[in-house]
């Protein structure tokens, strides 16, 4: 097995936020320590690798920089040895629009070498990816297991310095604990992620501290207050009851004040003319000049 300790130390950092132009990220950078931002080598971000087979490489940089050449061909020699369709998508980081589209490019404004590893092409729009109804049975764990590895063998190639070896370091003792991801998935359905309910002592917070601490040597936990033009209603309990209102389309509204305007008008011209159906026809009728 693999004993050999790398000259590369690996950094997790789990933010919130994601959702709101990844200001979780942003604010971490801000507060990050500037000797921890100097010594980052290159930033891996992951975002939904587990909805669908296809994996797109997300990369912020001029594709002629020999960084980020040696990055991209380290992810896609792994992903043919593990066939598996990749494409590493170059694009133009624009810093004047208010809009981040993914989580590397705060890492990018810094100019910290960065990409982001997801399931889809195109950046999705704010609050697109968040739904109320997503359950653990909607994401398929054995490509989510898969994806896992890929991860651990292209970045064991660059943490090791042997571009175009495969390395195969996620095997025996190491190899992805299928159940393990299975128990988290099913942990995760189960809880509300949203915003407004993961705070420091959710339980999701709680857990994901003490998984961190059972593996990693150091962990700590960092608050920020999040500002923002949207209103987020918070509760002190997470069995709060959503009330919906099932209410007519407008075009039923419409229908309904014609229908009032005839009803009206056929009222005014009973009363007008005695209710004779043929002085009311004589008074529709046009008169001739």
């Amino acid at each position: 097995e693999f004993r050999t300790q790398g000259p590369l130390s690996v950094l997790f950092v789990l933010t919130g936020a994601g959702r709101m132009n990844y200001a979780g990220t942003k604010t971490w950078i801000r507060k990050a320590d500037s000797r921890v931002l100097e010594a980052l080598e290159f930033v891996l971000c992951l975002e939904d690798i587990a909805s669908g087979d296809d994996l797109y490489l997300h990369i912020s940089r001029n594709p002629k920089d020999p960084d980020i050449r040696s990055i991209a061909e380290n992810f896609v020699d792994t992903a043919t040895r593990m066939d598996i369709n990749l494409e590493v998508v170059y694009s133009e980081l624009n810093t004047s629009d208010s809009t981040v589209n993914w989580q590397h490019e705060q890492f990018t404004k810094k100019r910290i070498l960065g990409a982001t590893l997801a399931n889809h092409r195109s950046p999705r729009p704010m609050f697109e990816g968040s739904s109320i109804f997503d359950r653990s049975s909607m994401v398929n764990t054995k490509v989510l297991a898969r994806n896992i590895k890929f991860v651990m063998e292209s970045l064991a190639r660059f943490i090791y310095g042997h571009p175009g070896q495969y390395m195969d370091i996620a095997s025996h003792s190491h190899a992805v604990n299928q159940a393990f991801v299975n128990s988290w998935m099913n942990f995760l359905g189960e809880h509300p992620r949203a915003l407004p309910f993961l705070t420091p002592q959710s339980p999701i917070s709680r857990e994901l501290e003490k998984t961190l601490k059972a593996h990693t040597s150091d962990v700590s936990r960092h608050s920020f207050n999040f500002e923002s033009v949207y209103k987020f209603y918070k509760s002190s309990t997470y069995n709060t009851t959503i009330t919906a209102f099932k209410v007519k389309p407008i075009s039923f509204d419409i229908f309904l004040a014609v229908a009032i305007v005839a009803y009206l008008l056929l009222l005014h011209f009973f009363l007008q003319y005695g209710g004779s159906l043929k002085e009311l026809m004589k008074a529709l009728k046009p008169k001739a000049e």
